[in-house]
């Protein structure tokens, strides 16, 4: 199956992907790869920018082999976004 196949018949729907994106560009992020076929919206911004559209707080941790970013609890986005989101 060539890629243009997967997307076609098992690929997100470009409405789901244009509304991702949307909610992405309206909080100040940027939008840093699109993929109909992988099913992904892929974005950056700051952890200010993070903080505010998915309604977290982003805080560092240190584990014993790493340091890293993250949070505590859920995500959070309006419910016509995040009915496109599975991750």
């Amino acid at each position: 199956m060539t890629r243009a196949e997967l997307a076609k018949n098992h690929g997100a729907a470009q409405q789901d992907l244009d509304q991702v994106i949307n909610f992405a560009r309206t909080h100040g992020l940027t939008v840093t790869e699109v993929s109909k076929a992988r099913r992904l919206v892929s974005v950056s911004g700051t952890v200010e920018q993070m903080n505010k559209a998915f309604v977290v707080q982003l805080s560092n941790y240190e584990s014993a082999t790493e340091k890293y970013r993250g949070h505590e609890g859920h995500l959070h986005m309006p419910k016509d976004v995040a009915n496109s989101v599975v991750g």
